[in-house]
């Protein structure tokens, strides 16, 4: 891993200087007969052309022990000689591990048969040098009788492999000049591996070794996330999404994965209801009630599309929910890297449940379920590195929940009379408003 960051470096400058990029052969090793080799050479040299990084050559190999498997030093630099190749990846892939598991279903027992499949490659020099490996294992599984289809599978792992390998093997990596904010220059574009929407770890850099002044000891301050969101051939833009620049001094940047955002929200909720006051009543009345909610979620943390989701539990007189709501949109830089707007909109599931007034019932809570369709807005204010507050509202239009089931005094599931239960009715309000924290993972 250490020889490959080292090696990187070295062939970026040169391949963006030149206007061309690292030729590079994919080949199977030991690949097993169980596996469409081609398929699975074919979907790693799909991610990796796509990358823009390399230059694809399809190449005639040999894959028995005159070939790959004798003298793989030899024979690398022999085709790299004959085919102006950099690079070699080569893959290996053994047959799949196969096991048998029971599992329950019902009140019947069945087997499963469950594949573990390990795909790995190895990258080459022209010389035949090991630049470094990476290893993908998935698994594929089916009922008996039926067999699990380890090919997609292998092609699965493949395309995990190769993506993989962009990031943890050959990571973009540049360096350049703070400009003045917001939008900053990158001195690197297309030619060398960047694209829209990669992300990008900074850290300050001293062009001049130790400083020797404070305002050197200032420029070293800088830190953090940038997202490129415009590139040219030899050119790139970005915005930051969590940190701090500052003008004139130099950063490096390393290529990273995206970075998620965990929240957690205290949400108000009004809450149309029909409330049953007692048996003698004909008809119940209508008001609204609030639910307090917790909303525990996830989502991406990126300028532009990104989804996410919540679990949801709320409580009030008599009634507790619990759900789950998957919501995508943009995220919009308002000032950033520390404020930013959040639109998104999904569906979400509630599952509703209240106590019920009948002692002779063998259940304590009369359940119902109701869906909807939701927007939201939020702004959002990281106020740290990774910690910030955000606050929001939602609009929701969907079904209520007015249909309650319960268990009688034999065991038996029925629908609740109205006079068994405290809310004949309940709908989620249509508009609401939450406020909490969220913690961005980088």
């Amino acid at each position: 891993m250490s020889s490959m960051r080292w090696w990187l470096p070295v062939l970026v400058p040169l391949a963006a200087a030149s206007a061309a990029v690292p030729r590079l052969a994919v080949l199977p090793h030991q690949v097993s007969e169980s596996y469409p080799v081609e398929g699975m050479i074919s979907v790693i040299e799909s991610v990796l052309d796509m990358s823009g990084r390399f230059e694809v050559v399809e190449i005639e190999a040999a894959t028995d022990s005159t070939g790959l498997g004798g003298n793989l030093v030899y024979y690398l630099a022999e085709l790299a000689a004959a085919d102006n190749i950099d690079l070699f990846l080569l893959i290996d892939c053994d047959d799949p591990l196969e096991r048998e598991r029971t599992v329950t279903g019902g009140d019947t027992l069945t087997t499963k048969i469950v594949l573990t499949i390990d795909v790995s490659g190895r990258f080459y020099s022209s010389s035949g040098a090991l630049i470094g490996s990476i290893r993908e294992t998935t698994t594929a599984e089916a009922y008996m009788p039926d067999a699990p289809d380890a090919g997609n599978a292998a092609l699965r792992a493949s395309r995990n492999l190769a993506e993989r390998s962009l990031l943890e093997l050959f990571p973009i990596e540049v360096s350049f000049t703070v400009t003045p904010g917001p939008l900053f220059e990158i001195p690197e574009g297309s030619v060398a591996g960047l694209r829209k929407g990669m992300i990008l770890s900074l850290v300050a850099r001293s062009p001049v070794g130790i400083p020797d002044d404070p305002s050197q000891y200032e420029m070293l301050r800088s830190r953090g996330l940038l997202q490129v969101t415009g590139v040219t051939s030899n050119a790139g833009r970005g915005r930051l999404l969590a940190g701090h620049l500052v003008a004139g001094g130099e950063v490096v940047a390393v290529e990273q994965g995206s970075p998620a955002m965990i929240s957690m929200a205290y949400h108000v909720m009004p809450c149309p209801v029909e409330r049953v006051e007692d048996a003698e009543q004909a008809y119940p009345t209508e008001e609204t009630i609030l639910m307090n909610c917790l909303n525990i979620g996830g989502a991406t943390c990126k300028w532009g599309f990104g989804f996410g989701g919540a679990l949801t539990t709320g409580t009030a007189d008599h009634i507790s929910s619990l759900g789950v709501l998957f919501t995508a949109g943009p995220r919009i830089p308002v000032s950033s890297p520390a404020v930013a707007l959040r639109l998104s909109a999904g569906g979400e599931a509630a599952f509703y449940m209240q106590d019920v007034r009948n002692d002779t019932l063998s259940s304590s809570t009369a359940t119902s379920v109701a869906f909807g369709a939701i927007a939201s807005a939020d702004l959002e204010w990281l106020f740290s590195d990774h910690l910030g507050f955000s606050a929001g509202a939602t609009g929701r239009l969907g079904s209520r929940a007015d249909s309650w089931t319960v268990q009688d005094s034999q065991g038996y599931t029925r629908d609740a009379l109205p006079w068994e239960v405290y809310y004949a009715k309940i709908e989620q309000g249509a508009l609401s408003a939450r406020a909490g924290l969220f913690y961005i993972i980088y």
